[in-house]
């Protein structure tokens, strides 16, 4: 997913993947969404609860490549005062984009809350009960790309 991510962040002037790098994206990430879900049916708890994650990923990367596979070559329509970001239309449905916003700017808190250690203070010590894992750093830096990326959408 990270390898991905960094792909489709290179500008357009650098790598032009037009007209083959949107099937080609959303063919990779919707077969590593539609394997997240198989694997997440079984049960919904423990591990198995984070391929849902996953999927919702991997989909939102779909969501992004073909959406920016119909927005105008560099981001610019030529007109302004339509309330956006001069010459900026937005690619993709506003309310789908707002979703994914939401859904990972919770994982991040969230991410970040697991990442902060909880000090407990028993008979006058601080004890730290565990260090914070490389899984939560890198859960934190793709949620905060996926962030980044759908912000730029």
């Amino acid at each position: 997913m990270g390898l991905g991510m960094a792909v489709m962040a290179i500008p357009t002037a650098v790598l032009n993947t037009r007209p083959w790098g949107a099937p080609v994206f959303a063919i990779v990430f919707g077969a590593a969404g539609l394997r997240s879900l198989l694997v997440a049916r079984g049960r919904m708890e423990g591990p198995h609860l984070h391929h849902l994650h996953h999927a919702v990923g991997a989909f939102a990367m779909v969501y992004m490549a073909l959406a920016m596979a119909g927005a105008p070559a560099g981001g610019h329509s030529g007109h302004t005062g339509t309330g956006h970001l001069e010459g900026h239309v937005p690619a993709g449905t506003p309310l789908l984009t707002g979703l994914l916003l939401v859904y990972f700017a919770v994982y991040v808190v969230r991410t970040v809350a697991a990442l902060v250690p909880v000090v407990a203070v028993t008979s006058g010590e601080a004890a730290w009960p565990g260090r914070p894992n490389l899984t939560n750093a890198c859960r934190l830096s793709m949620g905060i790309g996926m962030l980044a990326m759908l912000l730029t959408l």
